[in-house]
């Protein structure tokens, strides 16, 4: 197979999920190159930036570094670079540091663009794809709800206090219904009514919520109305400047911060590399993935259309953000794996449903299934939350994914908080106690002086029945001391209680437990909270080794990631 370099431009999901696909396809082959560039060094979702903006997520905290994502994958290349424009005739992007050639060029096509989607939104709105878009809308409230707290002058404090968010589809409500929940904190904090933080949702359909079924859209109206927050419809956005969105019927809404979320028709690709789009946006290409402009090119992504009846006819837009990303990458991967091994038979994409989720409160969550039918509800929140297994699956990062699962499951208890391992302080010191009783009553073949001291039922005799030979013996008298001291100084206190049921579990089968003991093996699981945590060298051990850990085998996350020697 000849040497082949595919170069993948964008960090959304759909690049991330073509790169690896591409990646686990060519492993075993040392002459094919991935080079994934882009702007930012992370991979951040759509819900990470609404947290960041939000004030929710911490910066630091909140993207997937792709050096984490591929740190396996010896053909994949990571640069940070910005795109300029593009060279057909020779097959070469030109960056803002240099020129990269390609052999297959992967595009990810999604809402941003480089127009103005509306006059001087750019300069009043903020549109949330990227970090710092976010951190400027974060600090933007923040600086404009405290102004507006102090103002005296009606006008001026009305304004100051008002947000609105242009689109009320699916990103729109949303990034709503994070606005909803901040706005208690920003009251309690600048010392204000929150009914005074005034949040508006604009839309130009006559019904913006006309897509969700009626049982669920008064749900949606429902929430919206009891949160204050006023809904308008029929409300088409002409103009905006700094403070102030002009609608199309004359009116002027005055608000210190807009938020950008509909639809944009001016993507991004088809001003770098002149990409046919349809009306609202979306970058039109053939059934196969490939640009209409170049069989070489693949557009991936959330803002595609299928045209497949000549460049004449109307474009099919995909079903549904989802399915778009997953069925172009798919696709994709497939013909450009295709094409490399010469092989005339391309796949075509299908349109097909998609399983799209809207969490606006923990009680409120709809979900499109498979067949179109939208629900809410218990098996809304599953689908979403295996919606989120399935893009760490995607992105094959068990490390992020383990991440997510030990905020939402393990450090979260039944009332849905924040775990406190407080309480497992003292059963830790107890059986520590314990623990080191049945050592000396080992040692000394009778009952410890210390055990008089203890009531009969903590200890009794179910560890004096042991009857082992002497190397067996020696062996379980030493885990029994191990288990006592590490419990005793908080250090793996984890690793501690497990043995300590394995233990339990082997006295058992040598029928030297006496059943009436059976509490230590609950008290033994409640102690693998964390309790080594509080007065514990697992508060101080466990970081250190997780950050060396992570540091030997993803290395030290950049902002900026290049390689001179890629061209």
């Amino acid at each position: 197979m000849a040497n082949k370099k595919i170069v993948i431009v964008g960090t959304g999901f759909a690049a991330v999920y073509a790169a690896k696909k591409l990646a686990r396809h060519f492993k075993k082959h040392s002459g094919i190159d991935l080079i994934i560039i882009s702007q930012s060094s992370d991979l951040a979702s759509f819900a990470t930036l609404r947290g960041i903006a939000t004030d929710r997520l911490l910066v630091g905290k909140s993207g997937y570094d792709l050096q984490n994502i591929f740190h396996a994958g010896k053909n994949v290349q990571i640069v940070t670079d910005q795109l300029l424009s593009v060279d057909f005739a020779n097959k070469k992007i030109i960056t803002s540091n240099g020129p990269f050639s390609y052999d297959f060029l992967i595009l990810s096509a999604d809402d941003a663009s480089e127009k103005e989607p509306v006059p001087g939104i750019s300069q009043a709105a903020f549109r949330l794809t990227n970090t710092d878009q976010a951190l400027s809308l974060r600090n933007n409230v923040q600086t404009s709800i405290h102004l507006g707290a102090v103002a005296t002058d009606l006008e001026k404090r009305r304004s100051l206090l008002s947000i609105s968010v242009i689109g009320a589809g699916y990103k729109g409500l949303q990034i709503m219904a994070d606005l909803i929940n901040w706005r208690d904190r920003l009251a309690l904090e600048n010392r204000i009514d929150p009914t005074e933080i005034q949040l508006s949702l604009i839309d130009k359909q006559k019904d913006p919520l006309d897509r969700f079924p009626e049982k669920l859209k008064q749900k949606i109206n429902a929430y919206l109305k009891d949160n204050q927050v006023r809904l308008l419809s029929n409300a088409e956005v002409v103009s905006a400047g700094p403070g102030y969105v002009d609608l199309f019927d004359g009116k002027k809404l005055f608000a210190s911060t807009v938020i950008w979320s509909a639809d944009d028709p001016n993507n991004w690709l088809n001003g770098i590399f002149g990409l046919q789009s349809s009306n609202a946006g979306h970058i039109s290409i053939k059934p196969t993935g490939q640009s209409l402009a170049d069989p070489a090119i693949y557009v991936i992504g959330s803002h595609i259309s299928i045209n497949d009846q000549g460049d004449n006819q109307e474009p099919l837009s995909l079903a549904g953000d989802d399915i778009a990303i997953k069925q172009s990458v798919k696709t994709v991967a497939k013909n450009v794996a295709s094409a490399i091994k010469h092989k005339d038979k391309l796949q075509l994409m299908k349109d097909k449903s998609v399983q799209q989720t809207l969490s606006l409160k923990k009680k409120l969550t709809i979900a499109t299934t498979k067949s179109g039918k939208q629900i809410s509800g218990l098996h809304a929140r599953w689908i979403q939350k295996r919606n989120v297994l399935a893009f760490f699956l995607h992105i094959g990062s068990f490390y992020y994914q383990w991440q997510w699962l030990t905020k939402k499951a393990v450090n979260r208890n039944i009332l849905q908080g924040t775990r406190r391992t407080v309480w497992g302080l003292a059963a830790r010191l107890f059986l520590a106690l314990i623990w080191l009783v049945a050592g000396l009553s080992l040692v000394a073949q009778t009952q410890p002086a210390l055990a008089d001291h203890l009531p009969t039922f903590v200890l009794g005799d179910f560890l004096l029945r042991t009857n082992f030979d002497s190397g067996l013996h020696a062996v379980v008298t030493i885990l029994i001391f191990t288990i006592s001291v590490s419990l005793f100084l908080g250090f793996f206190t984890w690793l501690s209680a497990l043995f300590s049921i394995l233990l339990l579990v082997f006295l058992v089968l040598n029928h030297a437990f006496i059943w009436s003991y059976i509490w230590v093996f609950p008290m033994t699981l409640a102690i693998m909270n964390g309790s080594g945590r509080i007065l514990g060298l697992d508060k101080y051990w466990l970081p250190w080794l997780g950050k060396t850990y992570y540091r030997l085998r993803y290395g030290r996350p950049k902002l900026l990631y290049r390689d001179e020697n890629i061209k």
